[in-house]
């Protein structure tokens, strides 16, 4: 009997059981299963998915085919070409463009990674955010913070003088401040007077 490219060489052979079978496309005789011959599960003794193409020494993306051992499916000794490392993973990742590097590729960060837009974004309300000490704060603050050499108050806020507030230049920028005395007596406008003259004497200067 015979069923695809497979020659059944036993008499009425049991469906659950192995049965004495001839490979018509190399000539090997083995055992298997006689109800995945005949279901059509079993095409071939295995020759069928040894006939694969082989991509060894291609590359695709960042990473080079060192050794294809076995169809697309199996992994594949693999150089990444971003870092140097050798690693293993599935030839029809690289085919299909899933698999682009060793996973350096996705490790990276800052200015490195694919994605980089200069480390910045701008808020809604159009003011340019950045990253500082892990941190993302108003660019604008950033740049008067260095300007004076010491953080900002709570109460303290930077003014663009034309308008544009992505236009973060410290001759663009002014320091405003909305602190108030907490009373109306001689004694606490003295003390805050002399509190507001320390703290912006280098500034006026």
């Amino acid at each position: 009997m015979r069923y695809g490219n497979i020659f059944v060489l036993e008499d009425n052979p049991t469906p659950n059981r192995p049965a004495k079978c001839e490979c018509l496309l190399c000539g090997k005789v083995w055992n298997p299963r006689f109800d995945g011959v005949l279901y059509g599960k079993i095409k071939s003794c295995g020759c069928l998915k040894n006939n694969y193409k082989d991509y060894t020494g291609c590359t695709f993306g960042g990473v080079k085919i060192i050794k294809q051992t076995g169809p697309s499916y199996k992994k594949g000794d693999c150089l990444c070409l971003l870092c140097g490392s050798t690693f293993q993973t599935r030839i029809h990742g690289l085919l299909k463009g899933k698999v682009k590097s060793c996973g350096c590729f996705r490790r990276r960060t800052g200015n490195n990674h694919h994605a980089w837009k200069g480390g910045f974004f701008v808020t809604k309300q159009g003011y340019r955010k950045i990253k500082r000490n892990n941190k993302s704060i108003f660019e604008h603050r950033a740049i008067m913070e260095d300007y004076l050499g010491r953080p900002l108050k709570e109460f303290e806020t930077v003014h663009h003088k034309n308008g544009n507030r992505l236009d973060n230049r410290i001759e663009n920028l002014e320091l405003w401040a909305s602190k108030q005395p907490p009373g109306q007596r001689v004694e606490d406008l003295v003390i805050w007077a002399k509190e507001i003259l320390e703290l912006y004497n280098a500034y006026s200067r």
